[in-house]
């Protein structure tokens, strides 16, 4: 071997490992864009320094330096290396020190600092030495703010945390109007269905329902319906029928059990009722499924709880005891019209408000109730919380609605309503029923409370079907309707009497009469001059003495001695009658 040959080899083989770090300032002019790639790491990157020894100490024993010819140094220019970047890791190729290449580093100029590669023995050095194409390198990734993913996972947790408490009282009845369970939090789900089946199916028959033409005939709703399919419900918004039980826990089936027909589209081919039975399928369709989910919500000794937390005879009996002793305070303080809380509440407190103290006072006269209740109770079921006092209080008003609306059964009536702004500056109406019980006496019942966002005729009305729908009622045998005169009230055009009177012509209106004597008492006041002077003057006296606990005083005293003074004066004239006819 030609020691020239070999020292070349040599000094080019190291020279190569120091390429990158010593030759980056001129090559860097000289690189095409894809060499201005940051480098892989991969298998194919230039070894270190002790891999370029090993590998020259190989070469060395193999006799490799021996198969190098003068002719291989040189590199053909057609060569499709020279032509493109992209086919010379596909090309075989001979790595050659030819005259060609600089004598101190090896490197072919016309390339950038690449080694040339030519024939059958290039394999061993593309390990080590070749770089990837452009076919080779992986695709550009995108850059990804990360100040705006953190700020959507803050938002995300943020919107967790923000959750909005459900009011089960105020979920729609109507079945048309009501959310997809889904998309309720996971965590309400259970409370939501909860409160639906509490309720029961949405079943207004009293409702005069709508008919709908079928090619020559009209059909519409079968009430009758209502007693063959207990689970049957009917939305007076959409005129279409649904189904308690899939929309409460219908498994997404496909169009099983007819899809989502009767769950949020609902059914409205009236020509067709047999459709009906055929939602309900075989004993393993997803209708029955979602039915025996439903009665199994109900059953309260099949939850996960009662399974989990057995509780014996004893535990069992307290827990009752301890329960009514609760319910009696809360039911007393109800009846009186008392508040329930206190101002301070602590066990160091002197009054601990009315349903504490109230609750002792029992304890101290009841030795059964005195041993489970307060103290003697379990840290975790006192009963005795202000939520515990909010749920028995929500169940009191339920038992009353019911109560009033088994004593209207089928029964015509009439609604009083009128709204005002209480203490927190919301706007409540307040609805209550008129009717003639089995007795044959006139009977008015106090039914609730609503909330409504506006006092127009729109939002009453709304306000007034959910509520009528929440209790089972219908508009249909509605006959009477007590407003005060304003015009969202009574007016002739878009009135809430002109709304309901839309829909049941037989609901007349009739100006509340409490309303007529304030409006009569003020019309006459201002017409007579000493009715007019008359009310001035109680105003102007109520006001002066109520200002002034000195003014008030001296007000009553001076209203006793006159009433004494008269008492006195009455009976001497009485007694002096008699005297004078006796004398006669």
């Amino acid at each position: 071997m030609e020691p020239n040959k070999t020292n070349n080899v040599v000094r080019c083989i190291f020279n190569i490992s120091n390429t990158q770090n010593q030759g980056s300032r001129e090559r860097e002019s000289e690189r095409t864009e894809v060499d201005r790639l940051p480098p892989v790491s991969t298998a194919t990157d230039p070894p270190s320094t002790a891999t370029d020894r090993l590998i020259r100490l190989l070469l060395k024993q193999i006799g490799w330096f021996v198969s190098l010819t003068p002719h291989a140094s040189r590199l053909d220019p057609s060569s499709s290396l020279n032509a493109s970047r992209l086919d010379r890791s596909s090309t075989p190729h001979t790595w050659s020190p030819g005259p060609e290449l600089d004598a101190s580093r090896g490197l072919d100029p016309s390339r950038g600092g690449e080694l040339a590669r030519t024939g059958p023995t290039a394999t061993v050095m593309e390990k080590y030495f070749k770089r990837k194409s452009e076919l080779e390198l992986p695709p550009p990734t995108k850059r990804v703010d990360n100040s705006s993913s953190s700020t959507k996972r803050v938002d995300n947790s943020s919107s967790k945390q923000d959750r909005a408490e459900i009011n089960l009282a105020d979920l729609p009845s109507d079945p048309g109007l009501r959310l997809r369970i889904t998309d309720y939090h996971p965590n309400d789900r259970d409370q939501v269905r909860r409160a639906y089946a509490q309720r029961k199916a949405c079943q207004p028959k009293e409702h005069n329902f709508p008919y709908k033409t079928y090619g020559a005939n009209n059909r519409r709703f079968n009430k009758g319906w209502f007693t063959r399919f207990d689970w049957l419900e009917y939305s007076i918004a959409k005129d279409a029928a649904f189904c308690l039980y899939c929309y409460l826990f219908k498994r997404d089936v496909g169009e099983q059990a007819g899809g989502d027909t009767f769950v949020t589209e609902g059914f409205s081919n009236w020509k067709c009722p047999e459709k009906l039975r055929i939602h309900e399928g075989g004993i393993n369709s997803s209708h029955n499924q979602a039915r025996r989910m439903f009665e199994d919500l109900l059953k309260p000794n099949q939850s996960i709880q009662s399974f989990h937390f057995k509780q014996t005879d004893q535990a069992r009996i307290e827990y009752r005891t301890r329960l009514n002793a609760s319910i009696d305070c809360i039911r007393f303080l109800l009846r009186q019209g008392l508040a329930f809380r206190g101002h301070d509440e602590s066990e160091d407190s002197s009054n601990q408000g009315n349903f504490l103290e109230l609750l002792k006072f029992l304890a101290d006269h009841n030795e059964d109730i005195k041993a489970v209740t307060l103290r003697n109770a379990p840290e975790n079921n006192m009963m005795i919380s202000p939520a515990i006092q909010k749920d028995i209080v929500s169940a009191a008003a339920v038992e009353t609605s019911n109560a009033i609306i088994m004593e209207l059964g089928d029964a015509f009536f009439s609604v009083l309503i009128d709204e005002s702004r209480d203490i927190s500056t919301k706007e409540q109406m307040a609805v209550a029923l008129r009717y003639v019980d089995k007795k044959g006496h006139v009977v008015e019942r106090f039914l609730g409370i609503e909330h409504v966002t506006d006092t127009t005729a729109l939002s009453l009305k709304a306000a007034v079907e959910d509520l009528f729908c929440r209790h089972g009622l219908s508009l249909s045998r509605l006959r009477g309707q007590g407003y005060d005169g304003a015009s969202n009230m009574q007016g002739q055009f878009n009135g809430l009497k002109t709304l309901i009177m839309k829909e049941n012509e037989s609901a007349y209106y009739v100006h509340c009469f409490a309303h007529q004597l304030q409006l009569a008492l003020v019309a006459v006041a201002k017409n007579n001059n000493k009715i007019a002077t008359f009310f001035n003057f109680v105003a102007n006296v109520v006001n002066i003495a109520g200002g002034s606990c000195k003014r008030l005083d001296l007000l009553k005293e001076k209203q006793a001695t006159r009433v004494v003074e008269s008492v006195h004066n009455w009976g001497a004239s009485e007694w002096a009658r008699p005297k004078s006819r006796n004398k006669s």
